[in-house]
């Protein structure tokens, strides 16, 4: 994963989507698919779809998004 991904790891998000099962890839032991805000269009992170050893950090179903493309967290502005 590149330096733009730089988030958080979150479990449960709303207002985006991921693409179709035939958009995934592979990287190592995970499959990763693109997710995308439901508003604007924009490529927010990735979402892991399959992980072969589940740790505290990363699961199947939990999502990477990078800190920079989020606006807002609990319904309060993000200020960089």
């Amino acid at each position: 994963m590149d330096n733009e991904l730089v988030g958080g790891v979150f479990r449960n998000v709303v207002n985006v989507h991921t693409l179709s099962p035939e958009q995934d890839r592979r990287i190592g032991d995970r499959t990763l698919s693109d997710v995308y805000c439901n508003s604007c269009g924009n490529l927010l992170g990735v979402k892991f779809i399959e992980v072969a050893n589940d740790d505290e950090a990363v699961r199947a179903g939990y999502f990477l998004l990078r800190r920079k493309k989020l606006k807002k967290w609990n319904g309060q502005e993000i200020v960089d």
